[in-house]
């Protein structure tokens, strides 16, 4: 079986990316990072709204709409997911070393270049995180972000704003975001990296109006 890290080195298509698997959280107490110097090599370019997509206002309207319970699908999808990451053998404990080696490596590289990694947790959904067992957060997220982050890499975890977890306007099943989703977390990292000094005020392009 390749690692992730192997199949990262090679040059891919877009249809042949690899996709990473759903990395859910737990509600815990974020890891605090330490601050790394900025390394600018080049200018920053303000992240424009999409042409179609939407203004910050409608993404804060989004955010604070009340959203419908979980249907059947949602359910039906929480279950199918549990039962493949529990039961499907996916998850064994050698290969999920060697991803905990890949990301290492990865944060390693990446610090060697004297680029700032950002560790980000994306949410899943409420019915999906309450359908997990609880101490699985915590032995598949948490506690490797802990071993491997011995650099005190920024962590964002998505999966404890109930804004978007509870939301399922903004998913098309348990654990993928859907376009609407997307955009609104893409929204609040873009503000999240802003304000832990990652990026400037002015790389915020989106429009206020």
């Amino acid at each position: 079986m390749e690692t992730f890290i192997k199949q990262w080195e090679k040059p891919k298509s877009l249809t042949e990316a690899p996709q990473p698997a759903p990395v859910p959280a737990l509600k815990t107490t974020p890891i605090q990072p330490t601050p790394i110097p900025i390394v600018m090599t080049s200018p920053i370019q303000p992240t424009p709204t999409p042409k179609g997509g939407m203004t910050a206002k409608e993404i804060t309207a989004k955010l604070t709409a009340l959203s419908s319970p979980a249907n059947d699908k949602f359910i039906d999808s929480a279950q199918f997911v549990v039962n493949k990451w529990f039961n499907s053998g996916g998850f064994s404990t050698a290969s999920f070393n060697e991803n905990k080696q890949d990301l290492q490596k990865i944060i390693d590289y990446s610090l060697k270049n004297n680029w700032r990694p950002v560790l980000i947790t994306l949410p899943i959904s409420q019915v999906l995180l309450d359908n997990l067992d609880p101490h699985y957060m915590n032995e598949f997220v948490y506690e490797p972000v802990k071993e491997v982050n011995v650099k005190n890499i920024h962590y964002i975890d998505f999966t404890l704003n109930p804004q978007l977890t509870k939301n399922y306007d903004l998913f098309s099943n348990s654990d993928h975001l859907n376009n609407i989703g997307a955009t609104v977390t893409s929204y609040l990292l873009l503000q999240e990296l802003i304000k832990a000094g990652y990026l400037p005020k002015e790389a915020d392009g989106y429009d206020y109006h």
